[in-house]
C-alpha cells in the first residue's frame, strides 16, 4: 500500500490555479476592445472639477465646521464672519440648487 504524500506548495499552487476566479471587465476594457475609446465628456470634466473644488472647500478648515449644514449655510456663515470664503464655491451651489452632490458636504449622510 503506497502511501499518500503531503502536497507540496507547487502541488497546491497547480490545484488552485484551475480555479482560477474570471476578472471582472471595465467598461473601458470593453470599448478598447470594441476599437471605441470613451473619453469623458466635457460636462463631465467640469462637474468633476467643480465637485473637486467643492472638497476643498469642505477640508478647508478656515472657513469653520462643515458638519450638520449644507455647503451654502456654512459659506454665508464664512461670508458673514469676514472669512473670505471663494466666491467659485458659492457659484457653484447655486448652479446646481437640486443636486445633493453639490449642495451637502461630504459629511452630511454621516450620523455625527
Amino acid at each position: 500500500m503506497a502511501t499518500q504524500q503531503p502536497l507540496s506548495f507547487k502541488a497546491v499552487k497547480k490545484i488552485g490555479a484551475s480555479r482560477k476566479r474570471p476578472k471582472s471587465v471595465s467598461p473601458t476594457l470593453l470599448t478598447k476592445r470594441e476599437g471605441r475609446i470613451s473619453t469623458p465628456e466635457p460636462e463631465d470634466k467640469e462637474k468633476q472639477r467643480q465637485i473637486s473644488v467643492l472638497k476643498a472647500f469642505d477640508h478647508a478648515v478656515e472657513y469653520g465646521p462643515s458638519i450638520g449644514i449644507s455647503r451654502l449655510e456654512r459659506w454665508e456663515r464664512a461670508d458673514t464672519f469676514n472669512l473670505n470664503p471663494p466666491a467659485e464655491v458659492r457659484d457653484i451651489i447655486l448652479m446646481h440648487p437640486d443636486d445633493l452632490q453639490f449642495t451637502e458636504s461630504l459629511w452630511h449622510s454621516y450620523n455625527i
